[in-house]
């Protein structure tokens, strides 16, 4: 189940990505381990040796302290026979200690410990990116039982229970309406940046906004089931899978740090220098491979997810490095998403300036997307948009509302009955029909600069996806919408 206790395992994101909000994520152990390190190395370095020069208690005892985190990895990943940084760099903090280089060993502790810290910051913003998913869905959720309607927990949540969704709600399950209508912003899910109408019957999923209307839902998939429960598990396997350029990483990892032993062995063979054999043994660690491959993958995976898209695994991120074609959803992707209206046509003898001013002040209560194209189109004219009265929603049909005295009607042909069943040129775009005291007047429509030169006889006007290409592409969007 996608509920309370899965939000609570995930700390909360933060803020932004400012110095505070940096400093809040950082392990205060951790840090307080790297730094008493770090003091530790600035003291043997400055010639604080006590007791004894060749063993000075507080070098001891920096890497007691800073290699005991490192000293319990490194044991695992060598019981499973599998190279690490800190494999890898125990060697060489070992080896620097046993000949006496003791600041040299403590400044390598104090590196790996910073790498580990700089390691869960990459981390916590990849498990950011699944907060940020799973704090979208409502921690609890209204349920109408045999014995009424009772709030309780998104987790107790299950398969043929009726949920509640109040307008402006979350929808928190896959499911079908069994009562009411509204429109559904479903742009998560599906990529339609346009709600769509949903009305008893429909199917609705979870992660979608439920926008104007009350709708009763019943549950056919809840939690990791649902489409957004899905999304969630798929980003959680991808930043914990392994792609194949890890593997190779971990090979690479391994056999640099055996070359690198075997390099110190012909050195100190050849120099009898410690100082030398151990130099090699240092700069040839693996740390930058077996660590930085992760990160790049983790911190990718964290970024695209906050971009709105999803990778299911490192695998296929990896992929993206042999990709000569790609095919991209044009609607939001490509091209804004976001409907504007791109012609005007009024009926003869109906001005305009005039006819805009009563939709866009018709449409201004309306929270739909073509509804605001109108507004949005008239105040870009200058237009003054006046109040309205007896406003109405009507979901699948479109807006009624008295202005300046006339009954002011704009929605499709349900709504207005004289407008035609379709309009030469429109393509794609959406045509919204205005009606004036129960006449047809104008249509909002055409997407392409060469339509809006045509005039047909009857009034019109239409809104399409703003920044609309004429490109040929597979599929294409709908010839029109339901308002």
């Amino acid at each position: 189940m996608i509920g309370k206790t899965e939000l609570e395992a995930v700390d909360a994101p933060a803020a932004g990505p400012s110095g505070a909000s940096l400093w809040r994520r950082i392990d205060r152990a951790d840090l307080a381990r790297t730094l008493f390190v770090a003091a530790c190395a600035v003291a043997v370095a400055l010639g604080l040796t006590w007791p004894w020069p060749a063993v000075p208690i507080v070098a001891v005892v920096g890497i007691v302290v800073g290699c005991w985190p490192i000293a319990r990895e490194a044991f695992e990943d060598i019981r499973h026979r599998r190279m690490s940084m800190e494999a890898s760099m125990l060697i060489a903090i070992v080896a620097a200690a046993a000949i006496g280089e003791w600041t040299t060993s403590l400044v390598i502790t104090a590196f790996v410990l910073a790498a580990e810290i700089l390691e869960d910051l990459s981390m916590d913003r990849g498990r950011d990116a699944l907060t940020d998913l799973m704090s979208f869905l409502p921690e609890t959720v209204q349920v109408r039982r045999s014995d009424g309607t009772a709030e309780v927990s998104l987790a107790e949540v299950t398969e043929g229970d009726t949920v509640v969704v109040v307008p402006g709600g979350r929808i928190p399950v896959d499911g079908t309406v069994i009562a009411g209508q509204s429109t559904a912003d479903q742009s998560r899910i599906t990529g339609e940046p346009l709600p769509v109408d949903v009305t008893v019957g429909d199917e609705v999923f979870a992660g979608s906004i439920n926008q104007v209307g009350a709708v009763e839902v019943r549950a056919e998939r809840v939690g990791t089931d649902s489409s957004f429960g899905r999304i969630i598990e798929a980003v959680k396997e991808a930043q914990s899978s392994e792609p194949p350029v890890q593997r190779l990483a971990d090979r690479l990892a391994a056999w640099l740090v055996y070359l690198a032993l075997i390099g110190a062995a012909i050195t100190f063979l050849v120099t009898r220098d410690l100082t030398s054999t151990i130099s090699v043994v240092v700069v040839a660690g693996a740390c930058g491979i077996a660590a930085g491959t992760p990160l790049a993958v983790l911190a990718a995976i964290a970024r695209i997810a906050r971009s709105g898209a999803f990778v299911k695994s490192g695998a296929h991120l990896e992929a993206l490095s042999t990709v000569d074609t790609v095919v991209f959803d044009k609607t939001g992707t490509l091209t804004t998403g976001a409907p504007a209206v791109v012609d005007v046509r009024t009926a003869d003898g109906t001005d305009q300036a005039g006819l805009l001013v009563l939709a866009a002040a018709a449409e201004s209560y309306s929270e739909h997307p073509l509804g605001q194209a109108v507004v949005d189109h008239a105040r870009a004219q200058g237009l003054p948009i006046g109040p309205c009265d007896d406003f109405v929603y009507l979901p699948g049909r479109g807006v009624t509302a008295k202005v300046a005295g006339k009954a002011v009607a704009a929605g499709n042909r349900a709504l207005v009955p004289d407008a035609p069943e379709a309009v030469e040129g429109q393509g794609t775009a959406t045509a919204v029909h205005v009606g004036i005291d129960g006449a047809m007047r104008a249509r909002y429509c055409w997407p392409t600069p060469s339509a809006r030169a045509r005039r047909p006889p009857w009034p019109s006007c239409a809104a399409a996806p703003a920044d609309d290409d004429d490109h040929r592409r597979p599929g294409g969007d709908r010839p029109g919408r339901r308002r």
